[in-house]
Order: C-alpha cells, then sequence, then structure tokens
C-alpha cells in the first residue's frame, strides 16, 4: 500500500510535472518503480535514491 506522499510522487513522476523527487521515493508497487528497476538493471547495487531529475525544466 502506497503512502499518499508516494502515491503523489509516482503520479506526479508519470505527468512529469514535479519539480524533484522525495528523499527516499521507493515505492516498489508503483509502475515508476518499477520502470526505473528495470532501466536501471538487476543485479547492480541500487543507489540509495533515484536518479535526480532535471531542475530546470519539467520536462
Amino acid at each position: 500500500m502506497l503512502t499518499p506522499e508516494q502515491r503523489a510522487w509516482a503520479e506526479g513522476h508519470k505527468a512529469g510535472q514535479l519539480r524533484q523527487p522525495m528523499d527516499n521515493p521507493y515505492a516498489p508497487d508503483s509502475d515508476n518503480a518499477k520502470a526505473w528497476l528495470k532501466g536501471y538493471g538487476e543485479g547492480k547495487e541500487l543507489p540509495q535514491k533515484f536518479p535526480p531529475k532535471s531542475r530546470g525544466s519539467n520536462n
């Protein structure tokens, strides 16, 4: 079950609307987290945070 903060973070990133991620936005059930983990590659050591988004634009 996602917390409201995790849900808002995941939904915001799907829509590309957030300017910066939460400090530790792990939400294993979210599509965003699954896509990120798949893109990062299985079997690698995971960083403590998701890769930072560009803070200059909302693209």
